[in-house]
């Protein structure tokens, strides 16, 4: 994410540097006991999206039903 690339990639993001930098600072809240479950879902989803692999579209193909199936399995 701190490439020469990735910047060219996203020149219309007028503060990269948040983008680049917070997810290695912030945290998610635990809201249910399955959180573990959940965080690693979000993990694997997020880095392609963040690699520009993926488009933030994938979430709602991908993270949100599989989500979901961990919450129901419980």
């Amino acid at each position: 994410m701190n490439s020469p690339g990735f910047a060219k990639a996203h020149s219309r993001v007028r503060n990269l540097e948040v983008l680049t930098g917070g997810p290695e600072h912030s945290r998610h809240l635990p809201v249910t006991p399955a959180w573990e479950r959940i965080d690693a879902l979000m993990d694997r989803r997020f880095g392609p999206v963040l690699h520009g692999f993926q488009s933030a579209a994938s979430f709602k193909n991908g993270l949100a039903p599989e989500a979901d199936k961990v919450l129901r399995d419980q």
